[in-house]
């Protein structure tokens, strides 16, 4: 293994544009010339990359653990800003050789002053030199211009690489040879410096240092506010405690505290502290990974209402404590391009982005609600105003609601996914805010072939040839529509998983990796092959996109929480339907159907893409796009627009 060291310097160029305006057209005519010049002038651009030592040269090497790793003799560089103005810097490591004889990656760890990562980890950039086949960002930086003659700002890092502990053995007789290069000028750009998007929605959560990442191997899914019956089998009884335990470890619930098991729920009227909490099942161990539920009237036994609670990463879903939208949380994981930054439960995500015009729409009546997702449209004003009265006579204040005339115009809502690794930030549409009880998107097939495995595909791959999906040609459609030409120049290109990857075969049904993943709760947000990257660039991926727009993937939903109770699933249209994702789920052999997961709420399911479900479509904010408010539903991100 062998690291070589670069110096990459890019010299200030200033460029001097002189326009003196005064030209003598005709004898009769009156000239009068400007007074001053009209000048254009660059930036300093001026940084060097010195202080090398100790190049890195490790020759006949076994995996280490991070422990050994980070004893190795690092190689030091510092870069210096040369200018009087501040700068934003980009530090890569750059691959050379050929791609089939290096090790791969996902078995090269590196550390760069301390923060240890696969390589993979690290989000893709384009490379600078000749003999790089691949490039990976290190971190962005700004440094400060000097503030005199003597004085430059520099910094300096320390880097380590070596080959992980769990690299696979199909890595044995592989090199890794690589540069440090050092970029600044145009194209650089800290997505997570104070004024983004991304930096906002950090600061909300205590700041990136402060970001957990999600324990893979358990996902509980966030269960609907509901009334259940208390006993599931009134002659077996249930289990109930007056506390219980959660293993963030393994994600389990354990009752705990004061025990019993009950058969008539007598006990719960007469001592309601032994029956705070309970699982939907009558397991003697009473331990569980899912639907742990807290008992809040004890009224009615037979009618008791329970809702899931998971103390452990601040998701408080308790009835009887509040809709819990300010106890949501931000978790991270990697993509394709860094680290990535999800909302996990009800979150404050949501997004005011875009608006169009809809003459159907104009001149009907919607209700003002005073509760999220209760709003109502209707034809007159008599029947809206009628309803108004129905719900005060039902207690909802009548301060607090009214009737308001559509003018036609209609203000689209959505809700952030995630940040993605390249700070660019990920939006699933939620609908319309001026009446949400209708929506701008349909019901269609994901593909209305179904009789063939590539069907599964964003784009058909059958017979050799490739086409559009019905749900991609869709999609299209909506994006020019109610996109394109006011508000594509903020949104950006980025990475839609369509992941076609094959895992297990169960009798004749071929399941895809997705499957797998999401039987075992292992959901991730790297998509395996770049040809299931599905991009408007053939960098970032398959370049197969006309437009930058597709799909939420069912490892995203898992991740998310899924459910009413999830940073995306509490839909203001959605929550009671399904709606298609980009993720393969299955082929099955023996009657010739394909299968895409779909996402009702509380779960993810397969469906066979001939049926019609919502096409809920999916964007990328560029990074740097401007914006006002917090996130709430009172106070959503507003994206500023010309």
């Amino acid at each position: 293994m062998k690291n070589k060291k670069t110096v990459i310097t890019i010299t200030s160029i200033v460029a001097v544009l002189l326009v003196i305006i005064g030209v003598t057209y005709a004898y009769w005519l009156v000239t009068k010339t400007q007074t001053n010049q009209n000048i254009i002038s660059s930036g300093c651009l001026d940084i060097s990359l010195t202080g090398e030592k100790n190049d890195i040269e490790l020759q006949d090497q076994f995996p280490l653990s991070d422990e050994d790793g980070m004893k190795l003799v690092p190689y030091e560089f510092t870069v210096t800003n040369n200018c009087t103005t501040s700068v934003d810097y980009q530090v890569n490591l750059e691959t050379l050789g050929s791609e089939d004889n290096t090790i791969i990656p996902s078995a090269i760890k590196v550390s760069l002053n301390n923060d240890v990562a696969l390589l993979s980890e690290k989000g893709e950039a384009t490379p600078t030199l000749s003999d790089a086949y691949t490039a990976r960002k290190l971190l962005y930086g700004t440094l400060a211009g000097k503030s005199d003659e003597t004085t430059e700002d520099e910094v300096t890092y320390n880097l380590r690489l070596w080959i992980d502990a769990d690299a696979p053995i199909s890595e044995q007789n592989k090199t890794f040879t690589s540069k440090i290069t050092v970029t600044v000028g145009q194209g650089v750009f800290n997505p997570y410096q104070e004024g983004t998007l991304a930096y906002s929605i950090l600061e909300n959560y205590g700041g990136a240092e402060n970001i957990e990442e999600i324990k893979k191997g358990w996902f509980p899914y966030f269960n609907n506010r509901e009334t259940v019956p208390f006993f599931n089998n009134a002659a077996s009884g249930i289990w109930l405690s007056s506390d219980y335990d959660f293993n963030k470890d393994t994600g389990n619930f354990k009752l705990s505290g004061e025990v019993l098991f009950t058969t008539t729920g007598e006990e719960c009227l007469a001592a309601p502290d032994k029956c705070k909490y309970s699982f939907n099942s009558n397991n003697l161990d009473y331990e569980s990974q899912f639907m742990l539920y807290k008992l809040s009237d004890f009224e009615k036994i037979d009618d008791m209402i329970f809702a899931l609670k998971e103390e452990g990463y601040a998701y408080n879903m308790d009835v009887a404590e509040g809709n819990g939208l300010d106890l949501a949380n931000l978790y991270k994981d990697f993509d394709d391009i860094g680290t990535s930054y999800f909302f996990r439960g009800i979150s404050n995500n949501f997004v005011k982005f875009g608006k169009y015009y809809d003459e159907s729409k104009k001149g009907a009546f919607f209700y003002l609600g005073y509760e999220e997702n209760v709003l109502s449209s209707f034809s007159t004003l008599a029947e809206c105003e009628a309803y108004k009265e129905s719900e005060i006579a039902n207690g909802a204040p009548a301060e607090d609601i009214g009737c308001v005339e559509n003018n036609g115009e209609m203000e689209m809502l959505w809700r952030i996914v995630r940040i993605n690794g390249d700070g660019t930030i990920r939006l699933i549409y939620s609908g319309d805010v001026e009446i949400t009880s209708t929506i701008s998107v349909s019901q269609i097939a994901y593909n209305n072939e179904f009789n063939n495995i590539g069907y599964v595909g964003f784009t058909n791959t059958v017979s050799g040839s490739q086409s559009d999906s019905t749900i991609k040609a869709y999609l299209d459609e909506w994006y020019n529509e109610k996109l394109k030409s006011e508000y594509g120049k903020y949104i950006a290109d980025g990475i839609f998983c369509n992941d076609r990857t094959l895992g297990s075969v169960s009798g004749n049904i071929q399941h895809f990796a997705a499957y797998d993943r999401l039987s075992n709760f292992k959901p991730q947000l790297t998509c395996t092959n770049k040809a299931d990257r599905y991009t408007i660039s053939s960098d970032l991926g398959n370049g197969l996109l006309t437009n930058p727009i597709g799909l939420i993937t069912a490892d995203e939903m898992m991740l998310s929480g899924n459910g009413e109770y999830s940073s995306i699933g509490q839909f203001v249209h959605f929550q009671s339907d399904s709606y298609w994702t980009m993720t393969p789920m299955q082929y099955d052999l023996s009657t010739q159907k394909a299968y895409n997961y779909t996402t009702p709420i509380g779960t993810v399911s397969g469906n066979v893409n001939s049926t019609a479900y919502y096409a809920v479509p999916v964007i990328n904010l560029k990074a740097d796009i401007k914006f006002t408010g917090n996130g709430s539903y009172d106070t959503p991100y507003v994206i500023v627009t010309e």
